[in-house]
């Protein structure tokens, strides 16, 4: 359950791929500062930069040293870190982003226990770790059916659920995106996450203005994709109950409002939702 993603389309599979790097992506450069070099963890962090291994990046998830200010804005969305800790998550995002073997390193940090306490921050006072959380957790769960379940048994679905009620697009996006992840893996999660209101935040997403720290048409794209994902089970098949939930909740609307949108793709996407919820009318 979960390869299935665009398969069966017209929207291309890369299309996801293309939307998730644009709002979710991370840098992968750090931009040092001579005045961290005192600092025992930043010196950690620093030494283990010249390696792939995560452990060094999960065991300093923990710190609170503080970090910063940076020279140039890390990410285009998500706060810069001001402690170890939050810079140790944006780092294990990138690893997951980046490297030519995803799968691997996606394994290996979750091997070295990095998805509970990643899960842990989203409960977080310090908004700095609850975003590095969120992009770290979209992408650790995409394609790597054991980190999600990992994800969901931590406790992640009602705190990344928090999310999509943020102001910031990013944030939102991030966070539904690692929710689809979590849902296509697990029915139980997928059961989970609709009855606690999760299509119609879904439902809510769509058509919504983003900020101006993201595209709009790579926000609606992102959007109009996970909602779809989480209507089919895994062979692809419509889950009529749930397609009912978002009917009610007024998707095929917003859906259409978006068919006069200027981008091919995110029209490409609204008229294969429709054209699925028509097929259950």
């Amino acid at each position: 359950m979960g390869t299935k993603c665009c398969a069966d389309r017209k929207v291309p599979p890369a299309m996801r791929k293309e939307s998730e790097q644009k709002n979710l992506g991370v840098s992968t450069t750090w931009h040092r500062l001579e005045a961290m070099g005192t600092h025992q963890d930043w010196r950690t962090f620093d030494a283990a930069t010249a390696s792939s291994d995560p452990r060094p990046f999960v065991l300093l998830l923990a710190s609170q040293e503080p970090v910063g200010p940076f020279e140039e804005r890390m990410h285009h969305w998500a706060e810069d870190p001001r402690t170890v800790g939050a810079l140790a998550a944006s780092h294990l995002a990138a690893m997951a982003s980046s490297s030519s073997d995803k799968a691997l390193v996606k394994d290996a940090i979750r091997e070295a226990g990095a998805i509970p306490p990643l899960v842990d921050f989203l409960q977080s006072k310090e908004e700095d770790r609850v975003q590095a959380a969120v992009v770290a957790l979209s992408f650790l769960t995409g394609d790597c059916s054991a980190n999600a379940l990992a994800a969901y048994q931590s406790g992640a679905l009602p705190l990344l659920m928090r999310q999509l009620q943020s102001s910031l697009a990013g944030k939102r996006s991030a966070a539904a995106t690692a929710l689809r992840n979590l849902c296509v893996e697990s029915e139980g999660c997928r059961r989970q996450f609709v009855e606690s209101g999760g299509l119609v935040a879904l439902v809510n997403q769509i058509g919504r203005a983003a900020d101006n720290t993201l595209s709009s048409d790579d926000v609606q794209i992102e959007a109009l994709l996970n909602l779809q994902d989480i209507l089919e089970d895994g062979e692809g098949n419509v889950i009529e109950a749930y397609a009912r939930i978002v009917i009610e909740a007024g998707v095929e609307e917003r859906a259409r409002q978006l068919l006069q949108c200027e981008d091919d793709e995110v029209r490409t996407c609204a008229q294969d939702l429709l054209a699925t919820l028509a097929s259950r009318r």
